[in-house]
């Protein structure tokens, strides 16, 4: 039997350069090396990228009033994260809530 001591922060932020990654479409809340502020992101494993909710949720907003100015939606790859963690939002909440994601993914796509 192997024997393995694991240090994890107090404040449950996963640093970004330890091999632990978030799952594929998994809420997060991260914080970006240059601006230091927390943001509450949707992960894509096939990027290894960040979306910030913020974001779509502005873009869905000007697609629904039918104005012409456009505001992408920001991401940010893995380099730029300093740390991580999973959201925790409760069960039905977290699907209700990635349900309208995908669907203000598609709009905007």
């Amino acid at each position: 039997m192997s024997r393995v001591e694991i240090y994890y922060p107090d404040d449950k932020f996963i640093p970004s350069d330890w091999p632990i990654k978030p799952q594929n479409r998994q809420l997060c809340i991260v914080i970006f090396k240059i601006i230091k502020f927390p943001r509450i992101c949707f992960f894509i494993e096939k990027d290894c990228t960040f979306l910030d909710i913020q974001s779509i949720k502005m873009q869905n907003s000007k697609t629904e009033k039918h104005e012409t100015e456009t505001i992408s939606y920001s991401t940010m790859d893995w380099n730029g994260v300093d740390r991580w963690k999973p959201l925790g939002l409760p069960e039905d909440v977290n699907k209700r809530i990635l349900a309208d994601i995908e669907k203000w993914l598609e709009e905007v796509e």
